[in-house]
């Protein structure tokens, strides 16, 4: 029984890996653009150029996210990842993305600690529709790599925006930055 009971566990970790020490969607910090490929795989690449890649797919998915792209420095290593949703469609005042958006921000304070600073609030009295400029960034959430976890996995910036793609559709990017000034030995 006991030989058993250690075989299962056995062939657990290997199907369930651990990915407690993995970065944002199960990517790391510095990985090679090789390594990235490696690890989500070319039938999820949607696009390439020199300086990233657009996949379809993370080792790690949010259920919020469709597209993920992978950004690589003058050495070829990762340095962001920026994930955006598809087009969803909200009421007038966007209230079904803010509260989409409130659940993505209180997640990600729960891992990353406090956000440095919130813009286009519910309070701030900012209509969907009165948003200037061609971005339309309606609300925003940023933190710095200052949290402990942060500092771990080599994060630098984390931007949660929510943006309005006409009167009637919105979508959120999430935005990670490395540090990328990373030892050898990750």
């Amino acid at each position: 029984m006991r030989n058993l009971l250690c075989a299962v566990l056995l062939s657990s970790a290997w199907v369930f890996p651990n990915v407690c020490h993995a970065g944002p969607f199960g990517l790391e910090a510095g990985m090679s653009r090789t390594e990235v490929v490696q690890k989500i795989g070319k039938s999820a690449i949607v696009s390439e150029s020199k300086d990233d890649i657009l996949f379809s797919t993370v080792p790690i998915r949010n259920l919020y996210f469709e597209s993920y792209d992978c950004f690589f420095d003058q050495n070829g290593k990762l340095w962001a990842i920026h994930a955006w949703s598809k087009p969803m469609p909200t009421k007038s005042e966007g209230e079904d993305l803010r509260d989409s958006f409130d659940t993505l921000k209180t997640g990600l304070e729960h891992k990353y600690g406090k956000v440095l600073f919130v813009t286009g609030s519910r309070t701030s009295g900012i209509k969907w529709m009165d948003i200037p400029g061609p971005r339309k960034v309606f609300m925003g959430a940023y933190w710095d790599g200052s949290g402990e976890y942060s500092r771990s996995m080599h994060i630098d910036k984390i931007a949660l925006e929510l943006e309005q793609t006409d009167k009637d559709h919105g979508f959120i990017e999430l935005n990670y930055e490395f540090n990328t000034m990373i030892e050898d030995s990750l």
